[in-house]
């Protein structure tokens, strides 16, 4: 049986995740566990933030093994009300490329361009079954989100859509910080899609491609050096540098290799 603070639970009459602060207290919660199935009590006290927990002598026994967590249930939740209940537009960061003068040169050495501006679009359409956790429409451009966690691996890149990181760390410490009360959950997620730009990061933007080749192009003239020098006969692979758009960890690796944070998967 977890431990574990659990924010939400399936209500048993409806079948529909609830958060704790729209429950009832204790059993009168009749909620059971999202991953096990057992039953749950409601604790809403004044000291600990107020969380699920299961209830041992529960009519509603486990179904199988538990691997609730808090960041699983926060996923789970913001897909279900983000397509029951779509926001209205999304608050986007802004996005810079930087194109380096040599492989070993420090950043701010080369040239950069700003992809993106930071800024808030009009949601037209929200998309279900994708292969990201939510996908939005933006005019006639798809706007997708991958929603990030501790031990959580990202999504591959394809080079022709949008792709945005929303991390659930900073829901975890709104619910740390900030007084439980009804519709916490619903209202925190909301705002971080609609107003907060800051709790979201670019992995990939489709113009990339084309202002880093731009700038490129720009380091050959201002930058002769920058030109590819003649083989000399070492056959060692180049290694790729790499940064986490979680905790801003460089680290580098061979290309084509999975890109795996040495900091946030340990």
């Amino acid at each position: 049986m977890s431990t574990t603070k659990i924010p939400f639970a399936i209500n048993v009459h409806s079948g529909e995740l609830i958060e704790i602060g729209d429950a009832l207290p204790g059993k009168n919660c009749n909620c059971i566990c999202p991953s096990c199935g057992q039953g749950v009590l409601a604790k809403q006290g004044k000291i600990n933030e107020w969380h699920f927990s299961h209830d041992k002598d529960s009519e509603h026994v486990p179904t199988q093994i538990c691997d609730i967590s808090f960041y699983s249930c926060c996923r789970k939740y913001l897909i279900d009300t983000a397509l029951k209940t779509p926001p209205i537009q999304i608050a986007t960061p802004q996005y810079t490329v930087e194109e380096l003068r040599h492989s070993f040169s420090k950043p701010g050495s080369g040239l950069s361009r700003i992809v993106s501006g930071s800024g808030r679009h009009v949601i037209s359409q929200t998309y279900e079954k994708t292969p990201y956790d939510i996908s939005f429409l933006i005019g006639e451009h798809p706007i997708n989100i991958h929603l990030a966690y501790p031990g959580r691996e990202l999504p591959k890149t394809p080079y022709d859509e949008a792709i945005l990181i929303l991390d659930l760390k900073i829901l975890f410490q709104k619910y740390k910080q900030l007084q439980t009360k009804r519709g916490f959950f619903a209202e925190t997620i909301l705002h971080m899609i609609e107003q907060d730009s800051d709790c979201k990061k670019w992995l990939y933007h489709p113009r990339e491609v084309k202002i880093r080749a731009s700038l490129r192009e720009r380091l050959k003239i201002e930058f002769p050096e920058f030109l590819s020098a003649p083989s000399t006969g070492n056959t060692r692979r180049a290694f790729e540098r790499n940064i986490c758009p979680l905790c801003h960890q460089k680290w580098v690796g061979l290309p084509g290799a999975k890109a795996k944070c040495p900091h946030c998967f340990k």
